[in-house]
């Protein structure tokens, strides 16, 4: 999950808030990326609905994890938090800690950001 998440974050400057919000079904047909960003189950802008194109590599790693996340768990809402419950969302921030500390480091930079990655 962590690759996952810089391999979208490759693709387009994304906030983790942003990829933590991604739905179960956030690609669309021609591998469009639905970034539907809430704030307890309410859209907060009209600009809270996003649609991204990513590359076809992009889409394909989105849709392995996809495959690979659906033979370990049945309730899936959200693609990174799965179900919902306290201990998804604990997995995913430590995850988004993660590759937050692996962006600094690579670069060298303390101050880079998820959603500067391409910068």
């Amino acid at each position: 999950m962590v690759q996952l998440r810089a391999t979208i974050s490759q693709e387009f400057p994304s906030r983790s808030a942003d990829l933590s919000s991604l739905g179960w079904d956030c690609l669309t047909e021609g591998n469009g990326l639905v970034i539907r960003r809430q704030g307890y189950n309410h859209h907060k802008t009209a600009n809270a609905i996003r649609v991204y194109q990513v590359s076809a590599p992009c889409a394909q790693a989105i849709r392995s994890l996809r495959m690979e996340l659906s033979q370990y768990t049945p309730a899936r809402d959200l693609l990174l938090r799965l179900d919902g419950t306290d201990a998804a969302g604990v997995r995913d921030s430590q995850n988004a800690e993660l590759w937050s500390m692996a962006l600094k480091q690579s670069t060298g930079d303390r101050k880079a950001r998820p959603h500067s990655a391409r910068a």
